[in-house]
């Protein structure tokens, strides 16, 4: 995505191409898609670890706060004619955070069953 805000920027073509009069903006666009980015390969990353449901929720927050930005600035996808787009993203987080606190529950279900957990392994346990 963040390159596609370059394309826009540059020649004012494609999804982002009214980021070419207004530069500032692309910035935002810009940091915000390499930040997503950069956090979806940390968790990644963190998912090959024993225990994963932690990151299952930090990954639901994430897109939680996307679909929370896209909604309160919901006049922006107007202004640019891109509502479907907006609808579409919206949608997306929404699902995919549901879909991470599923897994979130089923992976620290699991980790609290088994024959040789006990007490002190228990993710559940402070």
């Amino acid at each position: 995505m963040a390159a596609t805000v370059l394309v826009g920027r540059i020649y004012a073509v494609g999804l982002f191409r009214f980021m070419h009069q207004n530069p500032i903006a692309s910035i935002g666009f810009f940091e915000a898609f390499l930040l997503v980015a950069v956090i979806g390969l940390f968790l990644r990353e963190a998912s090959t670890l024993a225990v994963t449901w932690r990151w299952n929720v930090l990954a639901a927050v994430v897109h939680v706060v996307c679909a929370t930005i896209n909604v309160t600035h919901w006049s922006f996808y107007g202004v640019n004619d891109v509502e479907v787009l907006g609808a579409v993203a919206t949608v997306a987080h929404i699902a995919v955070a549901a879909l991470e606190l599923t897994m979130a529950r089923r992976s620290r279900a699991a980790a609290n069953t088994g024959p040789n957990v006990d007490v002190a392994t228990r993710t559940d346990h402070p």
